[in-house]
Formats: structure tokens, C-alpha cells, sequence
């Protein structure tokens, strides 16, 4: 299960992040996971992201997500440690003005099966 371990607000988003770290004793798939603040949790507009990358993240590996601009993919921290870096791309700070920061984890997920013909799902045409 993935846990936030440590946010770092900062106006320059390249030095701003979120660290969560895989604190159970099996892999986690990162997709799906969303990192969102308390006006989000409220209903209101607030700071979201989802995490999209399909990874799986090791027992005790942490995720370095950084708001600014790099390419996404496995380092290693200055201790040895495995660490997936994400980086959302944007242009500005995410959480600075944030009073927490949440990470919402699905707790299922199901693919949907689609007929062979995508017209059976289309509305006939008028005429």
C-alpha cells in the first residue's frame, strides 16, 4: 500500500513534490493512485492529479511525484533505494497553497469488454 511520506510545496514546481513509498509487503500497480488536496476531497475546485503510469512499485520502493518538467521512469536514491520519479508537467505550483494533501488508492478496478463492433454502440443514424 501506497503511503505520502513527505510533500514539499515550493513556487518553483521543479523543486516542489510528493513522496509516497509502498509500506505493505507486495507490489502496488501506480495507475490509478490520485494525489488531490482538501477542496478536491470537498467537491470543490482543488488541486488534482492522477497518476497514470502503468508500473508497479516494489515493497519499500518510494514514487518522487514532482510537479514540473522531466521524463518519467526508475532511479535510484542516494542511498541505493529504488525510487519511480513522475513528473506532471505543469508550469506552476500545485500544492503551495495546500493545507494537505491526499492520495486516494483504487481499491478495484475491472476491464470493461467491448463489442467487436463499435457500431453496436452507436446510435442509429436519423433519416
Amino acid at each position: 500500500m501506497l503511503r505520502i511520506v513527505a510533500v514539499e510545496p515550493c513556487p518553483d514546481p521543479n523543486r516542489e513534490f510528493v513522496v509516497l513509498q509502498n509500506r505493505g509487503f507486495m507490489m502496488v500497480d501506480l495507475r490509478g493512485h490520485v494525489l488531490h488536496d482538501d477542496k478536491a476531497a470537498e467537491g470543490a475546485r482543488g488541486a488534482v492529479c492522477m497518476l497514470t503510469d502503468d508500473v508497479r512499485i516494489p515493497s519499500s520502493a518510494y514514487v518522487l511525484v514532482t510537479t514540473g518538467k522531466g521524463t518519467n521512469g526508475w532511479a535510484r536514491c542516494s542511498d541505493g533505494s529504488p525510487v519511480y520519479q513522475v513528473f506532471l508537467g505543469l508550469a506552476g505550483s500545485l500544492w503551495l497553497g495546500a493545507a494537505t494533501v491526499h492520495l486516494a488508492a483504487p481499491s478495484h478496478k475491472k476491464n470493461v469488454c467491448l463489442p467487436e463492433s463499435a457500431s453496436a454502440l452507436s446510435p442509429a443514424p436519423e433519416g
